[in-house]
């Protein structure tokens, strides 16, 4: 999970240095915005959100729901999914 969050975050930060106009100012200023994300992350623990998916299935759209609760230390994943099948959980 640590290694999943960490890809995320150093994709974003990939992504803000390179939509800068090359100003190694704003570069810097990117830089620095990127590490004190990456510091902000590791102290958190717990980490909750609801995801949401449309997906196009043999033409027909497909609404998936779910929340999910997730634990670094030490390691617990919850999910529960709400739409198609209300309950379901992992």
């Amino acid at each position: 999970m640590k290694k999943l969050i960490l890809l995320i975050f150093i994709c974003s930060g990939i992504y803000i240095l390179n939509a800068t106009d090359k100003n190694p100012s704003e570069d810097k200023a990117a830089l620095e915005l990127t590490k004190r994300m990456m510091e902000k992350i590791k102290s958190y623990n717990t980490f909750t959100y609801t995801l949401t998916k449309l997906e196009r299935i043999n033409g027909e759209m497909v609404k998936e729901k779910l929340s999910a609760k997730i634990q670094a230390r030490p390691l617990y994943v919850y999910l529960r999914q709400a739409i198609p099948v209300d309950g379901l959980e992992v």
